[in-house]
């Protein structure tokens, strides 16, 4: 596996939730913890596919157009709060039904709410790749 040496600046909190020690130093915690994260999406991300329709999908993109995702406490109902600021006309326009849609994501857990999230995201990065 290639590596590359880079710099980062931790904060104390970071530092704390990593749980670093002299036996667990912070490129073991840091990649311990990515692939932790991932391994919960990707099995999150399986289950979404088939939740939601292509409406749906188109719709909650469209939603979360230039929505900046961050702090994480953000993602937490937060395609459900950009739907129900959506107007009719462009749920409706994708083909997405509002009540049907807003009730899914309702019962989204924490897990599948960053899931989709990523989802959405990794989509508008494929629609505008860097030159």
């Amino acid at each position: 596996m290639a590596a590359k040496k880079t710099s980062l600046y931790l904060t104390d909190d970071l530092s704390t939730k990593l749980r670093l020690s002299e036996r667990r130093g912070l490129s073991e915690a840091i990649n311990e913890s990515i692939d932790r994260y991932n391994e919960i999406i990707d099995v999150e991300r399986k289950r979404l596919i088939s939740l939601f329709v292509e409406g749906e999908w188109n719709a909650m993109r469209n939603a979360a157009n230039g929505t900046i995702w961050q702090p994480a406490a953000v993602i937490r109902g937060g395609m459900l709060a950009n739907i129900q600021d959506s107007l009719d006309e462009e749920l409706e326009s994708f083909g997405a039904v509002r009540t049907e849609l807003e009730s899914k994501l309702k019962e989204l857990s924490v897990a599948q709410q960053f899931a989709l999230v990523e989802m959405v995201e990794e989509w508008w990065v494929k629609q505008s790749p860097r030159a």
